[in-house]
């Protein structure tokens, strides 16, 4: 992975998640980078005042799309091949749930006004709608 300052549009770190990285997502802080390791069937959390990567989670098989839901705390990613979606607690980095969605899900989206998850999923032409009660 690299990280580009914005400001001066020069690279201020190269660092490798040892996996093909997908997506990216950042707690409300800024603190963390949840970043989908597809070839490894894990999320890679990153320390982004170091660029270390500080553990890998386990998820389902082909990580693709991540969200990080601010109002619980909550990492959703998207498990290509199994058609499913993980749900992670960001404070215990577990995952509490595996939600079944339709098939080929690879990208998702949160509502913030509704905390609503949307989940197309590319082989039957649908889209899931994830309702975290937490």
């Amino acid at each position: 992975m690299t990280v580009i300052d914005g400001a001066t549009d020069t690279v201020k770190a190269t660092f490798s998640i040892g996996s093909e990285a997908r997506a990216i997502a950042f707690d409300s802080n800024g603190k963390f980078v949840y970043v989908a390791a597809r070839n490894i069937n894990q999320l890679a959390v990153v320390d982004a005042s170091n660029n270390t990567v500080v553990q890998y989670i386990p998820v389902g098989r082909r990580p693709h799309g991540v969200v990080f839901n601010p109002a619980n705390g909550r990492i959703y990613v998207t498990n290509r091949n199994d058609g499913t979606v993980s749900v992670i607690d960001s404070s215990t980095r577990s995952v509490v749930a595996t939600v079944p969605v339709g098939g080929f899900p690879r990208f998702l989206d949160l509502n913030r006004r509704t905390d609503l998850l949307y989940v197309p999923n590319a082989t039957d032409a649908s889209v899931s709608v994830i309702q975290d009660e937490e």
